[in-house]
This record gives structure tokens, sequence and C-alpha cells, in this order.
């Protein structure tokens, strides 16, 4: 199982030919009953049909809902198709132990297999916060999985090994025929990693020990399929209105019509093709709509949209369809607009923020502002909210190597619980003060006594990494010992 040769695909899935479930969860009520992917899907849509579907919960499309939270937190909620809200935790630790729990099924049918024989890995998108990151870490270990066999990996980092390992690369020789080869030493590529909820922009050289070095921070946005989803329903809330069409996702009795208009856009939104001034019928797109929307053709807002400056000649109904421009709708686009195995074979990755913590600093008049000046008991003035950089953005990381250390010592008022917040900027040069940052959690030491009496705590930390690790060693009166040191993101 340790060899890439001897990889045991958990991608199949009873009666169905995709190998890639949808990412939908389902509860009961109370809780008890949970189904995921395919299975899920089809037991709301029975569910909707027997208008039976009011006491369950239905989740769709959740994985964007972390990088949409300005700022995410154990107690950040997600709504279910009905606008109900539930504890996010609650619906990844579900959706990841489904997933973990079909991958042994599938796997220990075929080979001798533990669970603790299994390195997890959790692919996440290059644009997330260190929040989200810890957020899937966190739901994987309620799920049932052990933090140390749990690993993160960048969706296009993994999609570039992948490339990197692969016959991609038509080289020609001189005298010879052209090759189609694994990339060489040298060979530079970009990686567009186009998925549901994100984009993710990455580029790579190829280093001469088979290594990838990372050229530029990653880049991207949310501007993956479920955008293109967004942008018909925009479509939709110009023709009948936004009441209309959030009635059609809240109201439990219209589920059925809600879920025949997701599976339309589904398939007709891979036949949009480049925008085009002219209106002949290739240049339409045809959607069947669901009966609570037919309804609605007969209403004088959706009239007075087809008669508007918008959709004039560019929508058209025919019965229970209606014709779209593709003008129209990329128009509504615009404006929306192997890690497991080996996870040496990234060597290098840029930084995508400037990380750093509060300090305090002498003041300086020169420096600093009059308004952080700060006297102390003792008659000296300080600059509490200093910026202490420990990583810049838009330099190199290595993986285990790039390291920064603090050292401080303990505060008498927190005791054995020491804290130290982590502040990160996107600026190209960093500020001087944290009020120019953004707090991004707290960097948490225990120490194994609360008499701090010649004290002092070292802080390493290393960088480069899916996830920033952390140790800290304590030097007092009885010695020096390793202590027990994390990051919390949340």
């Amino acid at each position: 199982m340790g060899l890439p040769g001897n990889v045991v695909y958990g991608n199949r899935w009873d009666g169905e030919l995709l190998p890639q479930a949808p990412t939908v969860v389902l509860f009961s009520n109370d809780k008890k009953e949970s189904y995921f992917g395919f299975e899920a899907e089809k037991r709301y849509a029975k569910l909707t049909e027997n208008n039976r579907n009011e006491n369950w919960r239905y989740f769709q499309r959740f994985k964007m809902d972390l990088h949409r939270q300005k700022k995410l937190t154990r107690t950040t909620t997600v709504n279910d198709a009905q606008g109900r809200e539930m504890p996010a935790v609650e619906v990844f630790t579900t959706a990841i132990r489904h997933l973990k729990n079909h991958f042994l099924e599938q796997a220990q049918k075929r080979v001798e297999l533990k669970e603790n024989e299994v390195r997890w890995v959790i692919t996440v998108p290059a644009i997330w916060n260190d929040d989200a990151k810890q957020f899937m870490i966190e739901a994987a270990k309620m799920a049932g999985i052990k933090e140390d066999q749990i690993s993160l990996a960048y969706e296009p980092e993994a999609a570039a090994i992948f490339c990197k390992q692969s016959r991609l690369a038509k080289l020609k020789h001189e005298g010879k025929d052209a090759t189609i080869q694994p990339f060489p030493p040298g060979f530079k590529f970009l990686i567009l990693d186009l998925g549901g909820g994100t984009v993710d922009i990455t580029a790579h050289e190829v280093q001469k020990d088979g290594t990838l070095q990372t050229l530029t921070e990653p880049s991207g946005g949310k501007w993956g399929g479920t955008l293109v989803d967004d942008g018909f329903i925009e479509i939709f809330e110009g023709l009948f209105g936004k009441e209309v069409m959030k009635s059609l996702k809240t109201d439990p009795k219209k589920a059925d019509y809600k879920r025949e208009l997701d599976a339309e856009i589904e398939i007709k939104k891979k036949t949009v093709v480049v925008e085009s001034n002219n209106t002949t019928d290739d240049d339409f797109i045809s959607i069947k709509l669901p009966f609570a929307l037919t309804e609605e053709t007969k209403s004088p807002q959706f009239q007075s949209a087809l008669e508007g400056q918008t959709f004039n000649g560019k929508v058209i109904q025919k019965g229970d369809k209606v014709q779209i421009h593709n003008s129209i709708v990329i128009s509504a686009f615009d404006r929306a607009v192997s890690y497991g195995f080996d996870p040496t074979i990234i060597s290098t990755r840029i930084s995508s923020y400037s990380y750093g913590i509060t300090s305090s600093v002498p003041f300086n008049s020169q420096l600093h502002p009059e308004v952080s000046r700060v006297k102390r008991s003792d008659g000296s003035y300080r600059c509490d909210d200093v910026f202490k950089l420990f990583v810049k953005k838009g330099c190199k990381v290595i993986p285990g190597h790039t390291t920064a250390s603090h050292e401080f010592n303990p505060s008498p008022s927190t005791r054995e619980h020491q804290k130290i917040e982590v502040y990160k900027s996107d600026k190209d040069e960093p500020p001087l003060l944290i009020n120019e940052c953004q707090k991004v959690g707290n960097l948490r030491i225990n120490l194994p006594y609360s008499d701090f009496t010649g004290t002092t705590v070292t802080v390493n930390m290393k960088f480069g990494g899916t996830q920033m690790i952390v140790t800290a060693v304590v030097k007092g009166p009885s010695g020096i010992e390793s202590v027990e040191a994390s990051f919390d993101w949340l």
C-alpha cells in the first residue's frame, strides 16, 4: 500500500457510472440517520416527490462556505436546502465519515487492510486560509481519524504531481522523432485547477532532484462550477423576481421543482458557447422549466422582464421552456466573476501572506506613532503593538526548513496557559503595527508550572507546509524541557 503502483481506488459507487460522488449530505431531523453522495440525492428526491422532505435536512455545495466566511470558527453554521442552520463541523464530519467508511469497505474487499495502516490525505484549495484548513483537520478527527494519520494536500499541487509524473510533455531531440515523456528537470508549467467551488492557479518548475518548486504564490478565487449555477439563478431572478426564486429554495413543497431546475442547469451549462451577437437558434440555450416556474410565466413580472432592455429578443418563451441567448448567460458569469505517498515532492512554495505576531519593543519616536507609546512602571516607554515579522509575502518557503523563533518571558496573568496572537497581512510590504493586519489565530503554549521566576519560553515555527508546525521549549530553574504548543486558527 505504500507505493503508487499499489493504489486501491475507492471511487466505485453501487449502481453508479460516475466515479465522483456529489458533495451532498442528508440528515433526518433528529440527526440519527445520515446519507452521503448519490444515496443522499436519491433519497431526498424520493422524499420531495412524496412531500415528506420537511423533516429532513439536505446540504449541498457546502465546501465553499469555508472560503466565504471572513472568519471561520467552531460555531460557524451552514444552511440546508430550506435555509435552516446547522453547525458546519457536523456537516463536514458526517461527509468525511461516510467517505472514510466507503473507502475502507471498498479496499477491504481486495486487500487485507487495517484502519491504522491508512494515511488519510485530504485535499484543499490552495487559496484556503489557515482557519479553514484547521477546520478540516478537526472535522476529520471527529469523523474517527487520528490526527497523526491525517495530511492536507493542496489540490493544484496534487494535480501538478500527477502531471509531472505522467507522460504529458512532447519533447523532440535533434535527429529523433518527438516523444511523449514525463516533465524533465527545468520544465516549467502552469496548473489551472477548475473545481466545483474554486479555481486555483499555480506555477511550478521541475528541479534536478525531481521535486517541484513553486514559482509564485497561488492565485485564484471562488470561480468554480457553482458560480456558473449562480449565474443562471441570477438570470431567473431577473425574469421571475427574487422572491419567487427564494420560495423555490426555502418552501419544502417546492423542493422537487428546485431539484428539477438544478438538474436542468447542470446539463445545459455545458452547452454555453462563445458570445455571439447573432440570434440564430444555435446561439440559444433551451431550459425546461419546472411546473412552479411555468406557472410564473403568466405573471406581469415575467412578461415585463421579457420586454425590458436586458432580455428583449434574447429570452424567448416556448411553452414550458425558455430559450436564453448565450450573451445573457456569459454576461451573468462575468458579473459573478500523489502527495499522500511523498509530501516532499513539493520542495518550495511561495508564501501568500506575511505572517507574524504582536510584540513589544522600546519606543522610537522616529519610527513609532505617538499614540502607540506606553509608559512602563520602571519609567521606560514601549510600543506594544508592533508586527514582528516571521515570513514575508512573496518569499520562498521550504517545507520543514523555513523556520522562525521567538523568545519571551511568560505572563503571570495567564499562568500555565500562555497565548500569543498571530497576524497576517496581504500587503507587499509588511506593516509596522498590527492594527494594519488581520488577526488569524493564537499560538498556545501549555507550561508545566506557574512559577515563572527566571523562566523563558522559546517558540520555533516551521513554514511552507500545508499546515504550520510549532514547537516550544521552556527554560527555568528546573532546567530545559519541551512543552506542548499548537496553533489555533478557529
